[in-house]
């Protein structure tokens, strides 16, 4: 049996709908051509050390960092980032400091509202992430689950 939540645009059950929902737990949000979507942003340091990295490869026409949510790791989602030469078809473009990011569609779910940082410590530097849609995270730090 199926556990539609209350809705009042479904249509009421044993009628036809182009539209068929299922609640799985997940929260959903379906973004309109009228909203504006949330984003991702970066700090400054992170800016800055996307625009060193782009200017060290040197061979990108229009150079930007892709990011991308993608399944594994200990707690089933985990981060991959690359650097990249323009946006595929349907990808999100963000700009933030001067930094060109580019976020697919099914990672941009997962990705609204997350701040990107440059961290420099004894151990070592890496970017961040702050995700707000993150319920928690492996114990590495390198993988989290919503």
């Amino acid at each position: 049996m199926d556990t539609v939540p209350y809705c009042p645009d479904l249509p009421p059950k044993g009628k036809k709908s182009l539209f068929r929902a299922r609640f799985t737990g997940f929260i959903m949000v379906f973004r309109g051509k009228d909203t504006e979507p949330e984003m991702i942003t970066l700090t400054q340091k992170a800016a800055e050390k996307v625009k060193q990295l782009v200017a060290a490869r040197g061979d990108l026409k229009d150079p930007g960092l892709r990011v991308r949510v993608v399944a594994g790791g200990c707690s089933g989602l985990s981060y991959q980032m690359d650097l990249t030469d323009g946006p595929k078809p349907d990808d999100r473009v963000y700009e933030s400091h001067g930094a060109k990011v580019f976020v697919d569609g099914k990672s941009d779910l997962y990705l609204a509202g997350v701040e990107l940082d440059w961290k420099e410590s004894l151990m070592g530097s890496s970017f961040t992430f702050s995700n707000p849609n993150a319920k928690g995270k492996c114990g590495c730090g390198e993988s989290f689950y919503t």
